[in-house]
């Protein structure tokens, strides 16, 4: 049953897609994770979405996800200002992944189309996985952001897949995420869908995005400038200034695998070599790669911080 509440507030919003820091035993660190959260939101984020792309969260089983979303709250991360990614390739894993997030009273969940049989998904299959994952919550404080990102799990969210989800689930559909990177798209989910919170992780389209009405961003920029997306956010004459030096870092950074660059970014900034792990398949940045790209990153920073 589709609960009567309002959809999440989200609006004029930065919720970084935090990295998830690595134990040397390819696990989740908790205690580093929940630090880098608290210090974000210090930073001016309205939320923190862990285990999503950037989090590398389908590499991590779901037990480790879930006891890592425990340890966080307890580790002073407030839940109601968590966002929780729920994606795997087994329906029984995006399930539980859900229900024990709402459980602990998270903001919402965040839930791409499952991933692994690219070639054979379907509108009404998609569609079958989300009523399912609903089905499965069997909670009325469940509160789902679709994710759009067809370039990871090689299926594009259409306007009519979202309104029928909306028309049939009410507020459990809480907002959209859209990683498309074609503004077209994400204006046309901002128009037709006024109820719903939605959110760019194309940074530089922000500014776009609060002017059409949408809520703003969920993001994995936001690991490395969030005081910079904040200005950008509240500051929308500053936007011609503030969106080159935007895209320039995005560029430095995503000349490399984005995910172990975007982590030797946050290395640098905390002082924790720590942070350069990241999970097989993935490898950390050569030195000469990393050393170019840190230099190059600072440089820009500083501008941007001068600016």
């Amino acid at each position: 049953m589709a609960s009567t509440e309002s959809n999440l507030p989200f609006r004029n919003c930065l919720i970084p897609a935090i990295a998830t820091p690595v134990t040397e035993d390819f696990a989740p660190d908790a205690a580093r994770l929940a630090a880098r959260g608290r210090a974000l939101l210090g930073d001016g984020a309205d939320a923190i979405a862990i285990f999503g792309t950037t989090g590398e969260g389908p590499h991590f089983p779901v037990a480790q996800r879930q006891t890592a979303l425990e340890k966080i709250i307890a580790g002073g991360l407030p839940a109601e200002r968590l966002v929780v990614a729920a994606n795997a390739a087994a329906l029984a894993d995006v399930v539980a992944i859900g229900r024990h997030a709402v459980g602990l009273s998270v903001a919402a969940i965040l839930v791409m189309p499952p991933f692994y049989l690219r070639g054979a998904t379907t509108e009404a299959g998609v569609e079958r996985f989300y009523d399912a994952v609903i089905a499965g919550c069997d909670d009325a404080r469940l509160r789902v952001i679709l994710y759009n990102f067809p370039d990871v799990c090689g299926f594009a969210l259409t306007a009519p897949l979202v309104r029928r989800l909306v028309d049939r689930h009410g507020a459990t559909i809480a907002g959209v995420k859209d990683s498309g990177g074609n503004w077209d798209v994400t204006a046309g989910f901002i128009s037709q869908f006024p109820e719903l919170a939605v959110m760019t992780g194309t940074e530089v389209h922000v500014p776009r995005v609060i002017a059409a009405g949408g809520a703003g961003t969920l993001c994995g920029l936001g690991n490395v400038m969030p005081q910079l997306l904040r200005r950008l956010i509240d500051r929308p004459a500053q936007a011609g200034q503030l969106l080159p030096t935007i895209q320039a870092m995005d560029d430095v950074i995503s000349a490399q695998p984005f995910v172990p660059a975007c982590k030797a970014v946050v290395a640098e900034m905390t002082g924790d070599p720590a942070w350069r792990r990241v999970m097989p398949p993935l490898s950390p940045l050569a030195d000469p790669q990393r050393t170019a790209m840190l230099g190059r990153f600072r440089e820009l920073f500083a501008r941007a911080q001068g600016g």
